[in-house]
Order: structure tokens, then sequence, then C-alpha cells
């Protein structure tokens, strides 16, 4: 007989971890298991990747603002009191309480597991399920979300498996609650290495007659990202005679100041802004290097998709990087400040052999790479 499984999570759009999501649903086993996938946001850029045995269920959640003025307008006032002495004194669970009711959802399924795929509210969520056994994911950096886990430790605590995305972020699973030690294990993100082979002939790549070496970074232009080491970074190359030029594929809040600070810096010439594109595959195809700067990861999956292009990869030693990366085997790890990023790179401009290496390197791993079905493996550790 079939498993029956609840996935919670917020969409299937942009993203790493809508994009792993993606790929573990792909990679499904659905002879054994039927998945309902439930997903509180509209913006599902991606649903048409979703298998078609999957069953997806949308429920918005209402905002405790939408609640509160449709209060207002139903003249129902102390129902309007409560949810603003929530809002007010900041009481998460409570609030969420308010979210889970507004997703009017019938509470008479019955799954064998319920999974928390994405965020803290979820692992509330997946306590008010009947399902047998209660699971959820940890995609983030504990340490940068530690207030947010401590407020849901409970929830952490009565569930039956946390699935960390490297061995990092689930020894400091264990680090912020000793209690969860026999609960945590490590599950990285799925790749689709044909798909982003496939993704990268066709779409846009560069468009400029550019002969020098391209550098590519991949990702929200925001602070954790680490653009500020990249400025800083592609100012040192540029003093020090360095031919190159380093492209950005992605936005975010951090873009306006970023371009101000190229031009300030005089590296018009030497840094480019591509913006979002929903296929970055191309630039990563005809790249030289690629560069993660990131000051907070759990499990890059744009690295692990650089790997994928046998290209040598800098990246900063966040959480996952030494699981992805062979320090100047597989690529270089370097510490998370602008003057070991800077000398990584130099490593790969100056030394041709160390950067045919970690070419040869990559493609001898990637003849080993297989596809796993997290489901099964979830199936496997909930049964020791």
């Amino acid at each position: 007989m079939k498993k029956k499984i609840l996935i919670i999570t917020y969409s299937v759009g942009y993203g790493g971890v809508e994009n792993a999501l993606i790929n573990m649903l792909k990679n499904t086993d659905y002879s054994k298991y039927n998945i309902d996938l439930l997903l509180t946001r509209e913006d599902n850029e991606f649903i048409h990747e979703i298998p078609k045995e999957v069953n997806i269920i949308i429920k918005k959640c209402i905002s405790l603002k939408e609640q509160f003025k449709n209060c207002l307008r139903d003249f129902k006032i102390i129902e309007a009191l409560k949810i603003l002495k929530i809002y007010i004194l900041k009481q998460v669970k409570k609030e969420n309480e308010l979210l889970i009711k507004s997703m009017n959802i019938k509470d008479n399924e019955q799954y064998d597991y319920a999974i928390a795929y994405h965020s803290f509210f979820q692992m509330q969520y997946i306590h008010t399920v009947n399902a047998k056994y209660k699971i959820g994911f940890v995609h983030c950096n504990p340490y940068s979300y530690r207030k947010d886990i401590e407020k849901y430790l409970e929830f952490y605590e009565k569930s039956d498996l946390i699935c960390c995305v490297s061995s990092e972020v689930k020894d400091r699973m264990i680090e912020i609650d000793s209690k969860l030690k026999d609960k945590v294990a490590v599950m990285t993100n799925i790749i689709d290495i044909d798909k982003i082979k496939k993704l990268s002939r066709s779409g846009q790549g560069f468009q400029d007659d550019y002969k020098g070496i391209r550098i590519l970074t991949v990702g929200r232009l925001t602070i954790e990202k680490g653009y500020k080491l990249v400025l800083e970074v592609a100012k040192k190359l540029f003093e020090n005679n360095y031919k190159f030029k380093w492209y950005i594929v992605g936005d975010g809040n951090f873009r306006n100041e970023f371009e101000n600070k190229i031009k300030e810096y005089n590296l018009q010439k030497n840094c480019v802004v591509l913006g979002y594109t929903q296929n970055p595959y191309p630039y990563m195809r005809e790249c030289d290097i690629y560069v993660q700067p990131s000051l907070s990861e759990s499990y890059c999956i744009t690295t692990a998709e650089a790997k994928a292009f046998n290209l040598p990869v800098v990246r900063t030693n966040t959480p996952g990087s030494k699981e992805q990366f062979e320090n100047m085997k597989t690529g270089i790890i370097t510490e998370i400040n602008a003057e070991a990023l800077y000398k990584g790179i130099v490593k790969i401009l100056e030394n041709e052999s160390l950067k045919e290496s970690i070419v040869i390197n990559l493609s001898n791993e990637a003849k080993n790479y297989i596809k796993p079905d997290q489901i099964s493996e979830i199936e496997e550790l909930l049964k020791h």
C-alpha cells in the first residue's frame, strides 16, 4: 500500500530551496508514495515543473493585517482587538495559529508523513496535521537564524526527524539544542545536472565581445550574499592590473548601492550587473571562474550547479562548503574576508595547472553522481 505524504512549503517560485524541492519531487518513486504538496503563496512560477503525480493544494495565508481589516469591516471589534494584541506583543505562535486557521484546510486527512520543507511557520503547522511522523528540513544557517529557531524549538523537539542540508547545519542545530541529537540527519539538496546542462544551451548568455577572463556570481543582490566583498575584491584585482570582467546575475535590495560603488571605484568596465534571469546556466557554461562570496549559507545551490560545468569555483567557507569541495582539488575554499577571497581568485588566475587539475577532478567526480530518492531515504531513517 502506498504511503501518503504531505509536504508544506511557501511556493515553487525562484530560489534555491524551491529548486531543491522540485528536484526531490522529480526523483521520487510514485509507485510507493502519494504526495500532497501544500503551497501557501500564489507566486509559483515553476509549478509546471512539479511531476503530474503530485496533488497540488494552494492555500494562501491571510496576513494579520488583512484579518484585522476584515474584522473591522464586519464590525467584529473584539476579534480585531485580539489580533491587534497578538501583533503588538509579537506573539509569534498565536499569530501562526491565526495564519493556519486562515488557510481553512480540512483536518480529516490521515498522512504517514507530514514534512515542513522551508520555514519555521511550517514546523508549527505540521504539528496540527494528523500524521504518524512529523519531519522538518533546515535549509538555513542555524547561527544566522538562531532566534527564530529558538522560538520554535518545541516543534523541532516534538518532530521525529530533522533533515539538515549539510553536516555543519546538523552540528549547529545540536549546539543550539542538544535534545535534537538523535533526530537530526544530513540530506543534501539534489542537483539535476541533465536539466541545467540542457538549459545552458538555450536562452541568452554573454552578449558582449569581451575576450578576457569572465568571473561569474549568481544570486540575490543582498548584503548576506557577500556583495560588499565582491566590490573590495574587484577593486583590488583592478588595482593590481588583472584583466577580468565580473558579471553579477541577480537582483535585490543592495543593487542600487552596489552599482553606485562600481562607479565610485571606477569599475564600470570590470563589474557588470546583468539582473535577474530564470535561466543563468548559459552564463555558467560560458564563464571561466565562478565565485561565491556569501557571508552565510547552509548548502549553496549555485556552487553545486557550477560544478556541473566543471568550473573552477572560489567560495567562502560557509556551511556545506567542505561537503561540496575538496580544497585545492575540486575548488578553492577561503575565509570570509576580501583578502582571502582575492587570494583564492588569484590562485586560479595565475596557476593554469591548478585550474586544469580542478577541472579534471570535477569531471571525474561528476561521473559518480547519482540523484537520490530522498523520500525513500527519509523512510529508511525513520526505521532506525
